[in-house]
């Protein structure tokens, strides 16, 4: 459904003349039995100017620490290291976020941010996603950004809580905001509840391939989804597009946007279009019809060894309580 004018908050914020624009605390993969970790930091002023202090402090973790920026008024991926006992990982099981504070000093004013940051890892190994070096099985369901009961746009925490409330009662652990990044109330609670999160940019179905507009439209959605929430410990996958059929056109563009993406992040995320071999959709429709099973089987045997395979919208329109003999097939081949 689409809702016309402005459908969010909008903030009007006094800056001092030089501030952060950006910041980054990312944790560095590492063994399960390593005694210390590394968290990654990074930051960037709205100016190249050099000689700034930018203090970062986590008191439950007794951090604080003093950078610099450089010539570009960057901060580049410094260290701060943490003892492991004392690190508790976010997770579903426990969505832990540290208080964070950060101070930009040198010329003129100081200012702080505060932000809740929690810290995990990401990867894939074969066809497992290790969550903090464990092997975790995603269950999920995707979520439109529509009121819980009816009445518009669903814009605010106490909606957001009550979609992801419904989710957790479902058993789900993970959830797809289809098909656009949602509000960011949405991904903040989610964090909060310990709901990963898959995040996506509205590239579907069969939009204008060879539009340099289309390409350039995609790209800033991509670069701003990724800017606002990469700190954010629950994003597990950015998503480049939906149900988009196979074509020239269409793969050039999304090898395009998947180069854009490991440009802007390459450190947070398992980054769906580099994950997947091919975008594989799967509908069931009223029980009975399965148009693509042969596609999937075959995929599943011939490329789940080595590929992470997620299986999206199944059972959409359904009816309740059947299960076909080839959804328990495709059951089989994923376990």
């Amino acid at each position: 459904m689409c809702y016309p004018g402005i459908t969010r908050d909008v903030r009007l914020v006094k800056v001092t003349p030089v501030y952060l624009e950006d910041y980054s605390l990312q944790l560095e993969k590492a063994d399960t039995k390593a005694k210390n970790r590394q968290i990654r930091f990074s930051a960037k002023l709205n100016k190249q100017e050099t000689g700034h202090k930018v203090t970062v402090s986590i008191p439950e973790l007794k951090i604080k620490q003093t950078f610099t920026t450089d010539a570009e008024g960057k901060v580049q991926c410094s260290m701060i290291n943490v003892q492991s006992k004392k690190l508790q990982l976010w997770s579903p099981e426990n969505p832990k976020r540290y208080q964070v504070q950060l101070t930009l000093g040198g010329w003129g004013e100081a200012c702080t941010i505060a932000d809740e940051i929690g810290f995990r890892t990401i990867e894939t190994r074969g066809k497992q996603i290790l969550l903090n070096g464990q092997p975790v099985f995603l269950k999920g369901i995707s979520i439109h950004e529509e009121k819980p009961n009816g009445g518009g746009r669903a814009n605010s925490t106490e909606d957001a809580h009550k979609l992801l409330s419904w989710a957790k009662e479902l058993g789900c652990n993970f959830v797809r905001l289809a098909h656009y990044p949602h509000n960011e109330n949405m991904v903040r609670e989610a964090e909060r509840m310990g709901l990963m999160v898959w995040s996506e940019i509205p590239c579907y179905w069969t939009i204008a391939w060879k539009n340099p507009a289309t390409y350039d439209n995609a790209r800033q959605q991509l670069t701003d989804m990724v800017r606002r929430d990469h700190n954010r410990a629950n994003i597990i996958i950015w998503s480049i597009a939906n149900e988009t059929p196979h074509s020239k056109e269409r793969d050039t563009f999304r090898s395009f946007i998947q180069g854009h993406t490991v440009r802007v992040w390459s450190h947070q995320a398992v980054r769906i279009g580099l994950v997947l071999s091919r975008e594989v959709v799967l509908r069931c429709i009223n029980g009975d019809e399965y148009p693509v099973l042969n596609t999937i089987s075959s995929l599943l045997r011939t490329e789940g060894e080595h590929f992470v395979v997620f299986l999206a919208e199944i059972g959409e329109q359904a009816c309740a309580g059947i299960h076909p003999p080839y959804l328990l097939l495709v059951a089989r081949d994923l376990a």
